[in-house]
Formats: structure tokens, C-alpha cells, sequence
């Protein structure tokens, strides 16, 4: 928004050069730009349009800011009328809170003077008659926006029937105005000659006969001011800032009254603004007399009183502040200190600061205006963190993993229907006493239901998923007579992969090297993969299912779901973590690189079709073989139908000695060992 620094001096002595002026704008009130010739740019924040949007505001900040006085403008105020030959009448209450009309006598429409003309083309607007001029003026002075009518073009009050008012009884009609929302339909012709349909939302100002203006945006044609006018009516007025906005953006007419009242004004300042309007047109010679102001609408209230202590501002503001200067801060910025004691104070913030509320905002403009560089610095004090909980670390930990090996964490409710409590559990479920619908009925008993359901819902935008989920599981025992709540938290690990039916088992697999990968970079080596003793519920598909053992506990379970469609398989693997997190102690040992090299040999064999991969790589071990370092499985192959109940394995078995490189003499004769054990305890067909 641009000011004019000449115009500042009219309410500052001694104001210095332009350039310290917006520095210390820029340093204790707002972002302001020296653009050149007389003009500052300043940016006010919203909140700030009610008390700096004008001239005066930006000479109280400047003087505040400088340590100056400033003078305030005293206008002399004009007699109110009750009754009379003019009207107002507010009938959108709502979004009209105030409206102020000053009727005004012997008006003589011409040019401005030049210095009045020159104030207005460096603050951006365009000079058209003294009339129109002043009102401009005056909102640039005071903030308030303004407009004149010709009181002799506004029609007699709604109540006398229009067509009589050039009979005999017309002297007794009483001219008015009407603040009111527009009629759907209705026009209007504004003062650029533009015409705008409107509807219910528009906010208008009108007469008996029709519109007269777009209420705080724009005045119409039909009651403009020119060379003839006589009489004019300024109105001054608060509208609801929501409205005007609203009415601005649809019409596409964006003024520099719209500009203000969008941002709220105070309608304190509506009176006054009005009669200093008069006060500029008298000075000027552009009007003889004030019949009188009409000020219809609710008074606005006195502001609220705001206690502050002041060991709390202090504390509050990292700094003491003497109390003496304080009061000089607050007088400067027309704060009242209506009471003060040696440890607190009860103020009043003037009328247009509508932005305080609080003693907050005290202490800020307290603050900004003693200056935020002259609070020193210091370190903060800084608390002890507290001590991380084991638990806690292991389950960041495995989340850190698992998106390592490409997972996606998923965040669920702990509510699900009762059909999803029958999914997944041994366990009843712990049904609520007043749930928010039927879908959140109870506590889940296990995550699976959720993640299944996730997997479901984004089958349609991805071919494959690798989702998993640490939560909360509440179990209660399965009791006639009931049962103490037992609530667990487990971990949940799903792999989604939309593929084809004949890729079923290699999704399998993928989950069993996910798990794998989680147990041994989290350091847990004595586990292991077993057939599942017992289903626990009819999830799995039995061939493709294994229980996952840490030492002597079944810590979870994992399979392919048994519900799997032939377009796409879903694998799944629980884990309890309760039991799970004892297992994650050891510590990582160091093992040097092997100086020698490893010689590597593949067998590949026939084993019975129901034969598990894990009961093979345990004979391999268990065989007596020396120097076997590690088994891989490289392939697996079955026949989709089973025909002949065999399956075709091979695996990569690795020899590593400590201190030499093994011959093939020494490998093969460990191979023969393992072979003759497959053979043996398995019935394995050497290929």
C-alpha cells in the first residue's frame, strides 16, 4: 500500500528523512520499500488494516517507532439526528453492524486544490471532483472508506407509495436509504458505467426506487454526484468483512474500499470519518453546512480490559522491561493503563486495534517496539532426554528395516466390525459399549484384517505391494465366566504381489526371505521355519504356511492366504512381538574376511512333493560334513498337477576352510557324505 511522506509530517514535528523512516518501519512495525520520488510501499498484515490502513495509522507507528510525539487530528463533531426529512434504515443487520449518513448543504462541485489532487496521485488514485476527492482523502487520512450521494437523486422512504411523490403530499414523504440484500436478478449500473446482475449474497444500498450502490465496493450511477449537486448524504460505514470479500471475488470488482473492509474495520471510526469528511470539504470551499448525521445500527462496544503481571510478561518475553517504559510504549501506541500496581497492570487497547485480545499481544507490541534486538542472547536451557525404552528402540528399528527392504508402513484403526474379528484369532473379541458405528464395534484381536483390507483397496492402482504395520492387539481368553483383558502388541508383515496363479509360491518365498532378512539384521540367529502344528485359523493355505521359531517359542506364523484369486496371491506373516523382543540381544560379532578362497557345489535332487525345503537344508547341516559354511535353495520346480508326487530341488552348498583352499579331493568326499544322508532320511533321487 503507498503513503506519502510529505503527509506524514502533518501529524509528526521534526519527522527525519524518508530513508530512516521506513527503516525504522522496517525494524519495529512493517516491511516497508523506499520506491522513490515522496512515496512509501509498506505491507500491512490483515489483522492491520483496521488501525494502519491510513495515514494517521502509519504516523502513530512511525512516532512510536522514532520516539516522537504525535499529534493527533481533532475534528468537530456534528449534532445528531433522530428525525427529519432523510431516513436510514438497516435491514440486513447482520452483515451492516453500523451505518453513519451526514447530510450536507450547499455543495459546490469542482476541481480540487492541487495539493489535495498531488496526495492523491502519489497514493495511486486518480483526482475526479473535490466531492468525490474528499471522501478518497479521508480514507487515505483516517482508513474509514466513504461515499457521496446526491441526497436529491435518493427517492422518499419505502413506506410513501412512490407514485405519490409528485403529489401534493410529497413534502411529507422523507427520503431513505436502505442497507438490504439484493433481490436474485436485480441490477445495477456502478459509477464506470459497468452493469452487474446480482443475487441474494450481495449486500446493496438502496432507496424505494432501486440499488444505489454495492455495499463497501462500488457506488451506482443512478445517484452520482456532478455539476448539479446541491445536497449530498456521506455515508460511513462497518460491514461484515466475510460479505464484502465474498461479493468482491464473484463480481470480479476489486476497489480500494473492497480492499479494506475485506480485511475488517472497526466501527468505531464511522462517525468520525464522516464528519472529518465534512470538516475537508468546509476547508476547501466545496460545501456550506452540516444539516446533521444519522447514525443508525449498533454502538460499538468499549474494548475489553486485558490484566497482565508482570513477572509473567517478563518470563514471557526472555527480558525485565522498566515499568516506566512500558507505559511510555503503551501511551505511544494509544494503549490506556487504567490500572497499574508494582506487579500488575490493566490496560485497554484503543477502539481500532481490534487484532488485541489477549496478553499476548500486549507483550508483543510491547516488545517490538522496545525491539527484539535488544533482547540478549543466551543458551537454551536444555533437559536431559529421557532414557529410551528397549522396547521402543527395537520397534524403530524394525521399522527402519523394513523400509530398507522396500516396505510401506501402514497405520490402522484399532476398532473393526465383528466379521473382521472372525478373520484372524483364537481369541474372543473385546466388544465396545458405545462404538461409533457397526464397523467399529470392537477391539481387533489382530492386525491382519486391516492389512488384508488395505491390500484390497489398492489392488486398483498397483500390481504389487509390500505393505506392513506395528499396533496394538487386544486378546481376551475364551471363559464362560469371563476373563481379565490381556492386551498384546504385534507386528504384522504382508507382502501383496499381483501375479499370475502359477506364481504362487514364489510370493511365498519372497515373505520367507522378507522375515528372514528382518531376524538376521536385527541380530536374532537361533530361529527357524516349521510346519505349522495347528492352524490357528483357516487364513493360510496349508501347503504354504510355516510357523517361525525363535530358540523354543513360536514367536509368529506365515503364509499365502487360502482366499487367493487367480489373478493375484496374498502372503502374510504375524509375529508377537512380546516374544519376539527378548530375542533381539545379541550382539553382533566380528568375523574377519576369509583370507582363502570358498569352493561352491550345486546338487540337485528329487524329494517327495509334501518334503520341506527347511527339513532338507537340516539334513544337509546335520549330515557330518565338514567345512559346510552355507545352503542356499537355487530352484524349485513341481509339476502344477503333482502327477508323479515329486519335486525337483537344487541347492548351492559352500565350503569354507580357515586356513587353506579346499581341494576337490577334500569337497567331493564331503559331498558323498551329504548325499548318502539325503538318501538316506529323505528317499532323495540324486540327479
Amino acid at each position: 500500500m503507498k503513503f506519502n511522506y510529505s503527509w506524514l509530517k502533518d501529524y509528526i514535528r521534526d519527522l527525519p528523512p524518508k530513508k530512516e523512516v521506513a527503516e525504522a518501519l522496517n525494524l519495529y512495525s512493517f516491511e516497508t520499500a523506499d520506491v522513490g520520488g515522496d512515496v512509501l510501499e509498506i505491507s500491512l498484515p490483515p489483522n492491520r488494516y483496521a488501525d494502519a490502513a491510513s495515514h494517521i495509522g502509519i504516523a502513530r507507528e512511525a512516532a512510536a517507532a522514532l520516539g516522537l510525539t504525535f499529534r493527533v487530528p481533532r475534528t468537530k463533531k456534528i449534532k445528531r439526528l433522530k428525525t427529519g426529512w432523510f431516513t436510514v434504515r438497516i435491514e440486513a443487520k447482520d452483515l451492516c453492524s453500523r451505518y453513519c449518513a451526514l447530510l450536507v448543504d450547499g455543495v459546490s462541485v469542482k476541481s480540487s486544490p492541487s495539493w489535495l489532487q498531488k496526495r492523491l496521485i502519489a497514493c495511486g488514485l486518480r483526482p475526479i471532483n473535490n466531492v468525490v476527492d474528499a471522501m478518497n482523502y479521508v480514507m487515505l487520512e483516517l482508513g474509514q472508506p466513504l461515499h457521496a450521494f446526491d441526497a436529491d437523486k435518493i427517492a422518499a422512504d419505502a413506506k410513501t407509495d412512490a407514485k405519490k411523490l409528485h403529489a401534493k403530499n410529497a413534502k411529507s414523504a422523507k427520503a431513505g436509504i436502505y442497507i438490504r440484500g439484493a433481490k436474485k436478478g436485480e441490477k445495477i449500473t456502478t459509477l464506470d458505467n459497468q452493469e452487474f446482475t446480482l443475487n441474494e449474497n450481495v449486500l446493496l444500498i438502496a432507496d424505494s426506487a432501486g440499488s444505489l450502490a454495492i455495499a463497501g465496493i462500488k457506488g451506482g450511477r443512478r445517484a452520482e454526484v456532478d455539476l448539479k449537486t446541491k445536497k449530498i448524504v456521506i455515508e460511513s460505514a462497518h460491514f461484515d468483512p466475510a460479505s464484502i470479500y465474498k461479493t468482491a471475488k464473484a463480481l470480479r470488482l476489486k476497489t480500494d474500499a473492497s480492499e479494506r473492509f475485506s480485511r475488517g474495520l472497526t466501527p468505531a471510526s464511522t462517525p468520525l470519518a464522516a464528519e472529518r469528511a465534512f470538516e475537508l470539504l468546509k476547508e476547501i470551499n466545496a460545501a456550506r453546512a452540516a444539516i446533521g448525521l444519522i447514525d443508525a445500527g449498533k454502538k460499538p462496544k468499549l474494548a475489553g480490559v486485558i490484566d497482565i503481571r508482570l513477572d509473567w510478561l517478563y518470563q514471557f518475553l526472555g527480558i525485565e522491561i522498566e515499568p516506566k517504559k512500558i507505559f511510555l510504549i503503551l501511551k505511544s501506541l494509544e494503549f490506556k493503563v487504567i490500572k497499574s500496581t508494582p506487579v500488575a497492570l490493566r490496560i485497554m487497547p484503543p477502539p481500532q486495534r481490534s487484532d488485541i485480545s489477549t496478553p499476548e499481544d500486549i507483550a508483543e507490541e510491547i516488545i517490538r517496539i522496545y525491539g527484539y534486538n535488544r533482547i540478549a542472547s543466551r543458551l537454551p536451557i536444555l533437559v536431559p532426554p529421557e532414557r529410551t525404552n528397549e522396547e521402543d528402540a527395537v520397534r524403530e528399528k524394525i521399522k527402519d528395516i523394513m523400509t530398507s527392504l522396500g516396505f510401506s508402513e501402514t497405520y490402522n484403526y484399532s476398532f473393526v466390525s465383528e466379521k473382521e474379528t472372525a478373520t484372524a484369532s483364537n481369541f474372543s473379541a473385546l466388544q465396545l459399549l458405545n462404538p461409533i458405528n457397526d464397523a467399529f464395534g470392537y477391539l481387533r484381536t489382530s492386525l491382519v484384517p486391516r492389512l488384508m483390507k488395505n491390500a484390497e483397496d489398492n489392488f486398483r492402482f498397483f500390481e504389487e505391494m509390500r505393505l506392513f504395520e506395528i499396533g496394538r492387539v487386544y486378546h481376551q481368553p475364551f471363559s464362560k465366566t469371563g476373563g481379565g483383558i490381556n492386551e498384546r502388541e504385534k507386528f504384522s508383515l504382508c507382502i501383496l504381489v499381483a501375479r499370475k496363479k502359477a506364481d504362487t509360491k514364489n510370493v511365498f518365498y519372497e515373505l520367507k526371505g522378507a522375515v528372514e532378512g528382518l531376524l538376521e539384521r536385527l541380530g536374532v540367529t537361533d530361529y527357524h521355519f516349521a510346519p505349522v502344528a495347528r492352524a490357528p485359523s483357516k487364513l493360510f493355505s496349508p501347503r504354504q504356511s510355516a510357523e517361525v521359531h525363535c530358540g523354543e517359542k513360536t514367536v509368529g506364523v506365515m503364509g499365502v492366504l487360502s482366499s487367493a484369486d487367480d489373478e493375484r496371491v496374498v502372503s502374510l506373516a504375524e509375529i508377537d512381538l512380546d516374544q519376539f523382543i527378548s530375542f533381539v540381544e545379541e550382539e553382533r560379532g566380528y568375523e574377519p574376511i576369509a583370507r582363502h578362497p570358498s569352493v561352491g557345489r550345486d546338487i540337485s535332487m528329487f524329494i517327495d512333493q509334501s518334503a520341506r525345503i527347511g527339513n532338507v537344508e537340516r539334513v544337509i547341516y546335520a549330515a557330518g560334513a565338514r567345512y559346510v559354511d552355507d545352503v542356499d535353495l537355487l530352484d524349485i520346480y513341481e509339476k502344477l498337477d503333482g502327477e508323479d508326487g515329486r519335486k525337483s530341488v537344487t541347492f548351492r552348498i559352500v565350503f569354507q576352510a580357515e586356513n587353506r583352499t579346499l581341494s576337490d579331493q577334500e569337497v567331493n568326499a564331503e559331498m558323498k557324505k551329504i548325499c548318502y544322508a539325503l538318501k538316506n532320511e529323505l528317499g532323495a533321487e540324486i540327479r
